[in-house]
């Protein structure tokens, strides 16, 4: 035992030991596919990548530069979250990406806010409060910008 913790807690895994990316900067976890299973996303540059790590499946949802700024949040209102991620391939933008079946087939890519001004670091989600389906607002925190969310 480590204090209250189990030492098993403890265990180390390595995913994958040469991501096809570097500088992983960006990390978010949530079930992706509502089997159950925890999945990890991180971005850096080069690409945005997913993994399970009860199973260590693993794959490639988009390639490009993806920043710290990244999100597991329900964007579409299906009841399954969206990876939503900002992106540095010469201009800010926040992008959402959604799979196209199963994780490891094609995601489609979707823009949630183009040319935001300042980098994009941090982005938080909230709910408007109202009972019907509503947008969520994205906020960056390097900037100081609030882009409503277009689904």
């Amino acid at each position: 035992m480590l204090g209250d913790w189990p030492q098993e807690f403890w265990d180390y895994l390595i995913l994958d030991a040469a991501p096809p990316a570097t500088d992983l900067g960006s990390l978010a976890v949530g079930d992706l596919d509502g089997d159950g299973k925890v999945e990890m996303v991180v971005g850096g540059s080069g690409a945005l990548l997913w993994y399970r790590p009860a199973t260590f499946e693993r794959g490639i949802i988009a390639e490009g530069a993806f920043h710290v700024g990244l999100v597991v949040e329900d964007i579409d209102g299906d009841g399954l979250p969206e990876v939503v991620s900002s992106t540095g391939d010469g201009r800010c933008r926040i992008e959402w990406f959604k799979p196209e079946g199963t994780l490891s087939g094609c995601w489609s890519r979707h823009v949630l806010a183009d040319g935001c001004p300042g980098s994009i670091h941090d982005l938080l989600f909230a709910a408007s409060g109202r009972p019907s389906r509503s947008p969520p607002t994205a906020r960056s925190r390097a900037s100081s910008s609030t882009s409503p969310a277009r689904t």
